[in-house]
């Protein structure tokens, strides 16, 4: 009878045995003794934690209210079977998709395609070094001056810095760049280069370089501008970026609104609004113009960069389109741009109102 009232008999450690009065039936048991905190220490609170869903519930199993079921671990057959039911399943839905009739859609009206370009017109080229706009889009501007069109090209810097040679210094090569680029433009038949003397490498997208385009815009108000990309997401070179931003932030709103370089009104510059824009070296183009015709004059155009070309002649571009031709028998010549097309009417000026006569002031009458 000791053995089954004491279960603990035999260990190596026995429970100690309780002393002391016995409290009578009935009586609360008193709460446990706190120990007093010390003086500056954090509250103590009670750490909650969430129980972990118990696998029986995820498999479906009853779990009783308030009580934490044992793990299940199913056998590999079970969970085989499961997992082919779970896709048989799936299946079906796949099979009673495929089998429903699709709902006819009616096509959707496609917006209408802007028109191609037309002339003659006036243009202007801005770029940011002198062999750019040839390399670029001289076979496009060779055509529009065929068909009558007045062509201004804009060249930011003078390309001081382009070159290896080590006895040539910055100065001297901006005369010759410079002087190539207005060979160049009298072979295509440009009426006029302007460059503007920023130094290669340092062109920043500047508030006195839109002013100086703006105003260039408001001069000679050409219908259609081409200028660098500059949001492609390949690598660009840092003036090419620049210039390209420069140039839109100057096309839209700021030579259209009146109060953007204000002062350009004593000079007698009017706002004016350019309706489409093409930007060269895009690697998403959508506007393509057919050169095959000019091919040869944009190659003249190039070919004027001499300080540019590292020894490359006539020749060796009529070899690559001849090895273009034979890959590609029949394929036209095109240059390709990402094409802006802003067409908004433009603000007119409202007349100013009459001034109202202001009514004289009443003296009070002394008294």
């Amino acid at each position: 009878m000791d053995d089954v009232r004491r279960p603990w008999r035999g260990l190596a450690h026995p429970r100690p045995r309780r002393t002391g009065v016995a409290r009578p039936r009935g009586a609360r048991t008193p709460p446990p003794r706190r120990l007093p905190r010390a003086r500056g220490a954090a509250p103590h609170r009670p750490r909650r934690t969430r129980p972990p869903r118990p696998p029986a519930r995820r498999l479906g199993l009853p779990v009783p209210p308030g009580s934490r079921p044992p793990l299940v671990q199913l056998p590999h057959t079970l969970a085989d079977a499961l997992r082919r039911s779970m896709s048989k399943g799936k299946e079906k839905r796949q099979k009673k998709k495929r089998q429903q009739p699709e709902a006819s859609v009616a096509p959707q009206p496609q917006p209408d395609a802007l028109p191609p370009i037309q002339g003659p017109a006036r243009a202007m080229v801005i770029m940011a070094h002198p062999d750019d706009a040839d390399f670029l889009c001289a076979g496009t501007v060779a055509k529009w001056c065929a068909e009558g069109w007045e062509v201004i090209y804009v060249v930011v810097t003078s390309g001081d810095k382009g070159t290896h040679d080590p006895a040539m210094h910055p100065e001297k090569l901006a005369a010759i760049r410079e002087e190539e680029q207005r060979e160049a433009c009298r072979v295509l038949g440009v009426k006029e280069c302007i460059f503007l003397g920023y130094p290669d490498g340092f062109t920043s997208e500047s508030a006195e370089l839109r002013g100086q385009i703006v105003r260039l815009l408001r001069l000679y108000r050409p219908d259609v501008v081409i200028t660098w990309d500059a949001f492609r997401g390949t690598f660009n070179h840092r003036d090419h970026r620049n210039v390209g931003q420069a140039t839109m932030d100057a096309i839209y709103p700021i030579v259209r609104d009146r109060l953007f370089y204000q002062h350009h009104e004593h000079e007698g510059l009017e706002s004016h609004q350019v309706n489409e824009v093409l930007l060269a070296g895009a690697d998403k183009p959508d506007y393509s113009v057919d050169i095959t015709d000019y091919w040869e004059k944009k190659i003249e155009a190039i070919l004027c960069h001499t300080s540019q070309l590292g020894g490359r002649t006539k020749e060796d571009f009529l070899r690559e389109r001849a090895e273009r031709e034979k890959r590609e028998p029949g394929k036209p010549i095109e240059e390709r741009f990402r094409r802006w097309s802003i067409r908004r009417p433009m603000r007119q000026p409202q007349a100013a109102a009459p001034a109202e006569p202001r009514p004289k002031p009443q003296r009070a009458a002394a008294g």
